[in-house]
């Protein structure tokens, strides 16, 4: 079918409504996706060999651009690669970031065009990364991403007790392998253990999770009461709050080996919560959380502390405090 615009007239239509539209991609990190926010801007017509033919393809730019969500540009501006043009087609082939953004925003573009009756191959020759330039990875992040491939396989192990209705008192790994008795990651010095206790109440609401890091004995102890008669819809709940616990209480054993100095822990909650090393275990546990359910940082600490007020003791004017603290936590 021929098509209905001119080349030139083409572009400028679509740009027009193009300039005023962003669209959604999934940036891959591990397991896990950050959605990034682009602008598309189509630029020219080009003859490329395709099967060794000759074919019309339309060019286009991308622009990556801060989404406007703190939490999310926190993390992606640390994140995405460095390059802030791409004009050589085969650099964008040697970046898997880039190959797979354009593998993802051709079919974004294709069908976009298909509405307007045009059925071109796209083909995007230019980058230009909008997000400011990289910042050097502060620590937080890098113990946050070095414990994801951990926190998966610990909250998996424990998802498998409670999803098959088991009761009592259990050793982690050992329950489940048979054999090893410590847990071993290469990205960790420390070889630990788990030990779970799941209790069932009919007195709870859902269920109650509660866990400790023993440092001197290399034991995380973890302990979730059930309430037996509602099922087991919360387990999506669970699961996230389990990322989020135990990235908190591993991160507390990174600090140990990294030899810090803990202090004894002082009696006033809010002077508890504020501790340095509360506030790094706090923000990186309540970013996995974010991430793996897709949410915002702030959305995450409210349900925490609306969740937990009667262990914390906080007011609400110390709550928003430390809310405040632990997000500039990562700057």
């Amino acid at each position: 079918m021929e098509n209905e615009f001119s080349q030139d007239k083409l572009l400028a239509r679509v740009n027009k409504f193009l300039k005023t539209h962003t669209f959604s991609v999934n940036y891959p990190l591990i397991n896990n996706f950050y959605p990034i926010t682009i602008k598309i801007e189509l630029t020219d017509f080009r003859s490329l060999i395709r099967r060794g033919e000759y074919v019309k393809y339309l060019m286009y730019t991308i622009y990556i651009v801060p989404s406007g969500d703190e939490d999310t540009d926190k993390v992606l501006k640390n994140l995405i690669p460095g390059e802030k043009v791409i004009n050589n087609p085969s650099s964008i082939n040697q970046s898997t970031f880039y190959l797979r953004l354009c593998n993802d925003v051709d079919v974004i573009l294709e069908n976009f065009l298909q509405y307007w009756g045009q059925d071109y191959l796209v083909f995007c020759n230019k980058v230009v990364n909008l997000y400011p330039e990289q910042e050097t990875m502060n620590e937080n992040l890098i113990v946050e991403g070095k414990l994801d491939s951990v926190v998966r396989k610990i909250t998996a192990d424990i998802i498998q007790f409670v999803k098959f209705g088991q009761e009592g008192e259990f050793s982690l790994p050992e329950d489940i392998s048979g054999g090893d008795m410590t847990y071993t990651f290469p990205q960790l010095q420390t070889e630990f253990s788990v030990e779970l206790t799941i209790i069932e109440d009919e007195s709870v609401s859902g269920y109650e999770l509660e866990a400790d890091y023993y440092r001197d004995e290399d034991i995380i102890e973890i302990t979730i009461t059930i309430n037996p008669n509602e099922g087991r819809q919360f387990l999506q709940d669970l699961t996230g709050e389990l990322n989020e616990t135990l990235t908190h209480e591993l991160t507390h054993m990174v600090q140990h080996e990294n030899d810090y100095d803990f202090p004894e822990d002082p009696e006033n909650p809010y002077e508890y919560y504020t501790q340095h090393h509360e506030l790094e275990a706090q923000y990186n546990g309540f970013m996995r959380r974010a991430k793996v359910e897709k949410r915002s940082l702030d959305s995450v600490m409210d349900e925490w502390f609306r969740k937990n007020k009667k262990n914390h003791r906080l007011n609400q004017k110390q709550v928003d405090k430390l809310k405040k603290k632990i997000a500039n936590f990562g700057n």
